[in-house]
């Protein structure tokens, strides 16, 4: 082939989030002197974010290219933010700013990556509160909010308050008023959520946001 061939690459994704990767070649056909695309291939039916990186550098490889994760990495978060920043932490490559939760919405469904734990200590106990991944994307991109959560302390039952103040801060009080943690959210016990190829995508969204 000439060296004037057009290599292409090309990440699709369908509204269930499942996602295709297209490589071709464009130019002169030296058979007929024509210029075609040629050297067509295709993945279809991608769902995680390692699989489409593999898919790329199977593309990149059967088209005989380099890749430039750092400059790809962007390009896919304009797609699939989460696809991105999983690629990105296993990469060692800087992760995209945290886009909304309407932003991601249009993305994908968030609801199958389950629910975000939130834990912290006082009082020598472990207390936690779960939410929505969704709801949890709401306030890292600043939206107050305050929950009221029951727990049992030696044999009684109390209500704990869980204030987001829309600034990645967060405040537990209880009943009468007492403040039992107060701090970041960096700076909490427990962040957990689903994992996504080995990477729990509740903190990834956490270290997004701290980058604002």
């Amino acid at each position: 082939m000439g060296d004037d061939w057009i290599d292409h690459i090309e990440l699709r994704r369908a509204a269930n989030a499942r996602f295709a990767v297209w490589g071709n070649k464009y130019g002169e056909d030296p058979a007929t002197g024509k210029r075609r695309w040629g050297d067509w291939d295709k993945t279809r039916a991608l769902v995680s974010p390692m699989a489409i990186r593999r898919a790329l550098e199977d593309e990149a490889e059967f088209l005989g290219v380099d890749l430039d994760w750092q400059e790809i990495v962007p390009l896919i978060a304009s797609i699939d933010w989460l696809s991105a920043a999983v690629i990105a932490q296993h990469a060692n490559l800087k992760i995209s700013g945290l886009p909304s939760a309407d932003d991601l919405l249009k993305q994908r469904a968030l609801r199958p990556l389950g629910r975000v734990t939130i834990g912290v200590v006082w009082g020598d106990e472990m207390h936690e509160l779960q939410m929505s991944f969704e709801r949890w994307v709401r306030i890292l991109g600043g939206a107050p909010r305050t929950v009221e959560e029951p727990y049992w302390y030696e044999g009684e039952r109390f209500t704990a308050c869980w204030a987001f103040d829309g600034r990645r801060g967060l405040e537990v009080a209880y009943d009468d008023g007492g403040v039992g943690w107060e701090g970041e959210l960096d700076d909490a016990d427990v962040i957990a959520g689903a994992q996504v190829d080995g990477v729990d995508v509740a903190r990834l969204a956490l270290r997004a946001a701290s980058r604002g």
